[in-house]
């Protein structure tokens, strides 16, 4: 079954190869909307992608705006990009935890001055998200 527009074959199957959300970062989600806290997202994922993404990782739902780096046309580690969810989000970038899987990213989010932590799908994220002041 295609899932996208045949006239982009490249595509078609990509859903086939998303396994889906990885336990740790779902749990972290979860804790955090759990306490009524906003979730963001903030990927480099296409326009394309993403959106056929939508229906095998539900959990993008979640979020109350995620920034795309294919729809922006602006992409991490570039500071345009967090300040531009800074700016959607509406508070300053102190008041906000960032989570993300490369150096580099949480780097920049952290010279921005938010609350970054490396995320190593090793059991730390959460321990570490508790130590900059996130409740969960």
């Amino acid at each position: 079954q295609r899932c996208f527009d045949p006239a982009r074959p490249d595509l078609a199957r990509f859903r086939e190869m998303l396994s889906g959300p990885v336990a740790e970062g779902r749990d972290i989600l979860d804790r955090v909307a759990a306490k009524g806290i906003p979730c963001y997202g903030l990927t480099t994922w296409s326009a394309e992608t993403f959106e056929a993404s939508r229906p095998v990782m539900p959990f993008l739902s979640r979020m109350v705006y995620t920034a795309v780096s294919g729809q922006l046309k602006m992409g991490k580690p570039d500071p345009a990009i967090y300040r531009h969810l800074l700016g959607v989000i509406g508070k300053p970038a102190e008041n906000c935890a960032f989570l993300d899987d490369s150096p580099a990213n949480v780097e920049a989010a952290r010279k921005l001055g938010l609350k970054a932590v490396l995320f190593k799908n090793d059991g730390s994220a959460l321990a570490e998200l508790r130590a900059v002041g996130l409740p969960i």
